[in-house]
């Protein structure tokens, strides 16, 4: 009862009257300079989504100026941070210090010295608009809005740069030079990271032709305004979100905001920490398309707090909005158990996609086959090795797909057919390469439903492991998966809790560390420690 009652003292701000929802639109910092106290209750998330205390960790960090120097560890740590995390800290990265210092500068100047109507005179609501000033995430389709403003750049071809400056702001006065000064600077160390990347998935064929569409791609620069917030505790900057695109290069002052995702589900957040003079790149998932899974593009969000103003610059970086992205032919074999992953994309999709898009979890890139989002990471329900399932009556088993299991399909049986499907010791004995997959069943207010599902597994003395053929170090193929036997699910089944029972959790392999080394460094384990 006393949350509604401090929902209902709230809403005087955001009860979603059209005065309250106007103020709202003007963004966050409007409401910071109307004096607010409290949080308006259209900015406050539900319980399970609000931020809690997060581990720290620092990212794999790849050197670009030894890479550029065609040093083969640098390489190879390049290929390991998009395989394993998605994200990277790239030093020695070519943008001179003060063109970064006057980006930043900029951009605060922007959002802190400029009244409401000289940034409001680029408000829009549509999203496909060259220069946008607005606030939030997606903002038209968001339940609860995101503590932020922003300011969208868009060069729709890098090679005509000069052709769109015009169109952004003229105030602050340095605004266009410095922001184009960055532009030019993150576009040159984009196509260096692509042609590296391209090297080290070993695409060859097309490998001319992307590196020409990368010089005349895309690019969109998000200009972030995170305001000191009344109450942090109970939103979030930005959502969980993947990026479209190849590439993002983010550029941030000191104050820490930015999150992970980690371990099963994307359960937990790790904080980055930012080392000086490096920015933070990110897949993308176009990339994560492009090389069929092998790169990831993942979910991160943004945090705020209640002291100080957060600001970065996120460059997103794309290929011609017309190019229809799909899987490198040299990376789908599928008489190579290398089965092509993703159905082709490209922006109309994207922008479709975004109009439509709900949820908390917001993920573009889609595998072929799927009927949704793009399955990330597996929570997993089954210990047998397999069952299969004779059902009589109506449709109602379902089976999990989306970001985090966020999405639910129903099985349509087909006459005279039994539903398999893996259980969790076919997926270790795989390492992961079959998958055990959520599952539920849902009851209907008008017939009974009868099944009979079979279990199959080895001898409960039997203790699985992956098998030996489909694990090699030296080959991109570590062991995912511990050892187990009956006793430890047995023993797992009795403490398990939470709304997804998922026995693999407990049984895989974490690799995010916080420890502070190298490329090599794992903010995966460090997570999982905390």
């Amino acid at each position: 009862m006393a949350i509604l009652d401090v929902t209902v003292e709230r809403a005087k701000i955001g009860d979603g009257s059209s005065e309250s929802e106007a103020e709202l639109g003007l963004g966050v910092r409007h409401l910071c300079e109307s004096g607010i106290t409290t949080l308006p209750a259209r900015y406050v998330l539900p319980p399970a989504d609000r931020p809690g205390n997060p581990c720290s960790a620092l990212l794999p960090v790849v050197d670009l100026a030894a890479l550029r120097a065609g040093d083969p560890c640098q390489l190879a740590a390049l290929h390991a941070a998009c395989r394993d995390y998605g994200f990277f800290q790239l030093l020695n990265h070519g943008v001179p210090p003060d063109v970064g210092r006057a980006m930043l500068d900029a951009a605060r100047r922007f959002f802190f010295d400029l009244p409401l109507p000289a940034r409001a005179r680029y408000m829009s609501a549509d999203i496909r608009a060259a220069v946008r000033y607005g606030t939030s995430f997606n903002q038209l389709n968001d339940g609860v809005l995101s503590w932020r403003d922003f300011l969208k750049l868009l060069i729709r071809d890098t090679r005509r740069l000069a052709d769109v400056v015009p169109s952004w702001p003229d105030a602050p006065e340095d605004l266009r030079p410095a922001a184009a000064a960055y532009a030019r600077a993150c576009q040159r160390v984009f196509r260096e990271l692509m042609e590296a990347a391209l090297d080290a998935l070993g695409i060859v064929r097309c490998r001319g032709e992307l590196l020409e569409e990368c010089d005349g791609g895309s690019q969109m620069m998000m200009l972030n305004c995170f305001p000191a917030c009344p109450e942090p505790e109970l939103t979030l900057g930005m959502p969980p979100h993947s990026d479209y695109g190849m590439l993002t290069i983010l550029l941030q002052d000191e104050v820490r905001g930015l999150e992970v995702s980690y371990g099963e589900g994307g359960g937990g957040w790790a904080v980055v920490e930012a080392l000086p003079g490096a920015v933070v790149v990110n897949v993308g998932d176009h990339l994560e398309i492009l090389s069929n899974g092998r790169y990831r593009s993942v979910l991160h969000r943004v945090r705020v707090n209640g002291r100080r103003a957060r600001v970065s610059v996120a460059s997103l970086h794309s290929l011609p909005a017309e190019r229809v992205i799909g899987p490198a032919a040299e990376l789908v074999d599928e008489q190579r158990d290398r089965p092509r992953r993703y159905m082709d994309t490209d922006m109309a999709a994207f922008l479709a996609y975004l109009a439509s898009a709900e949820g908390k979890h917001k993920s573009f890139s889609t595998p072929a086959g799927s009927t949704s989002f793009h399955l990330v990471v597996r929570q997993l329900m089954n210990a047998s090795r397999s069952s299969s399932f004779v059902t009589k009556s109506m449709g109602a088993v379902q089976a999990d797909y989306g970001e985090g299991g966020g999405g639910w399909a129903v099985v349509e049986a087909l006459p005279g057919a039994v539903v398999v499907n893996v259980g969790d010791h076919l997926e270790i004995l795989s390492n992961g390469r079959y998958r055990s997959v959520l599952h539920r069943v849902r009851v209907n207010g008008r017939r009974a439903r009868v099944s009979v599902a079979s279990l199959h597994s080895l001898p409960a003395e039997r203790v699985i492991g992956p098998a030996a053929e489909l694990v090699d170090e030296q080959r991109d193929r570590p062991r995912r998966y511990m050892d187990t036997d009956m006793a430890a699910f047995l023993a797992y089944l009795a403490s398990a809790e939470g709304k997804h029972k998922s026995f693999l959790h407990s049984r895989r392999i974490n690799i995010i560390s916080s420890s502070s080394s190298s490329s090599s460094s794992s903010c995966r384990q460090a997570a999982d420690e905390c």
